[in-house]
């Protein structure tokens, strides 16, 4: 099981991948309603929406019958997710940060110690790309991992539009075309 906070493009990757990896437990953890929709589309069992749940965590629990996620990615870089992410870890779960834009205070036993949890950071992964690229071309190719449902594109001239789309999360992947 895994939740996915943020459903951007790094986010909605994960989920793809997660589902492609046979993950049971997909939540998808975002604000925007039309991103939740797309994590749906793109294999999220579940989805959580941050400005209507108080208590992410909590309702993350609720979603696993309350043993939380084996694996939890945040992609955003915001720093108040941190703790809802942790918080919602099973015993021994893993969470992963891709991005991270600022300080967040943990409870260190709480959050550690007693559950055994590990908390990471990494850059692509980790993987190795003259391997992991072929792979995902593949899997791309096969119909297993549609990174294109993702992609919203846009003449270079509304360069502002593309910015503005992504901002309001009404594009998830906005690519400029120079023509």
């Amino acid at each position: 099981s895994i939740a996915v906070f943020r459903c951007g493009a790094v986010g909605m990757s994960a989920i793809m991948a997660a589902k492609l990896a046979g993950c049971g437990t997909i939540i998808g953890v975002d604000a925007v309603p039309s991103r939740l929709d797309m994590a749906l589309e793109c294999g999220a069992t579940h989805v959580i929406n941050g400005k209507e749940v108080p208590d992410i965590a909590a309702e993350i629990l609720r979603l696993t019958d309350g043993r939380g996620t084996n694996f939890a990615l945040e992609s955003s870089g915001a720093a108040v997710l941190v703790p809802p992410m942790l918080n919602g870890l099973a015993k021994e779960g893993l969470a992963v940060i891709v991005s991270f834009a600022g300080d967040v205070e943990l409870n260190m036993s709480m959050v550690f110690v007693g559950s055994c949890r590990t908390l990471a950071g990494t850059v692509e992964g980790a993987a190795e790309p003259q391997t992991f690229i072929p792979k995902l071309v593949r899997f791309y190719k096969e119909g297993l991992f549609p990174v294109d449902k993702l992609a919203t594109y846009y003449p270079f001239d509304q360069v502002h539009q593309a910015f503005a789309d992504s901002a309001s999360g009404k594009s998830i992947k906005p690519i400029l075309l120079f023509e």
